[in-house]
């Protein structure tokens, strides 16, 4: 709308690719790391056709989304069924990304921009989230990917950008 408007704005397909995981995912890598379904039956069609087998521990998550809403680790083919089939229903509309694990530290890194211009920026060490740790000593704790606890800075500017 604001293009038709003639209002200043970034272009629709820098905006498509900023809010879907798989896309800004696919910009950012040389090497792809995850695959898009639909649903598991999708999964299995692309594994088939690749003639590679699926390693575990994968990531699922919806491709558009916030946070980690919806976002599972899982380890063994019966929870990741579990995981897809629970995203088809809670996202009926939205595709699924299938990201192969990487282990190791997780250091989130985010800027705020203004016409090429980095404006504020914070690097946050993220501590281990349940979903990460050996929670079977109490199976009630949910094992997810929302970050109870991190460490960081944002510097807020003092003065307003021109």
């Amino acid at each position: 709308m604001a293009e038709k408007l003639g209002l200043e704005t970034a272009p629709l397909q820098t905006v498509k690719t900023s809010i879907d995981k798989n896309l800004t995912q696919a910009k950012n890598s040389s090497n792809t790391s995850s695959m898009r379904i639909k649903n598991i039956l999708d999964l299995e069609t692309q594994l088939q056709a690749s003639n590679t087998p699926l390693n575990l521990p994968v990531i699922i998550k919806p491709c558009f989304g916030w946070g980690f809403n919806g976002v599972f680790l899982v380890h063994n083919h019966k929870d990741l069924t579990k995981a897809i089939v629970s995203l088809e229903k809670t996202y009926p509309y939205i595709d699924i990304m299938v990201e192969f694990r990487v282990q190791g530290p997780e250091i989130d890194a985010n800027f705020v921009l203004r016409y090429g211009k980095v404006l504020s920026s914070e690097l946050v060490d993220g501590l281990p989230c349940t979903a990460e740790l050996n929670m079977s000593a109490n199976p009630r704790i949910s094992k997810d990917f929302w970050r109870r606890l991190w460490f960081g800075h944002l510097p807020i500017p003092q003065t307003k950008p021109t």
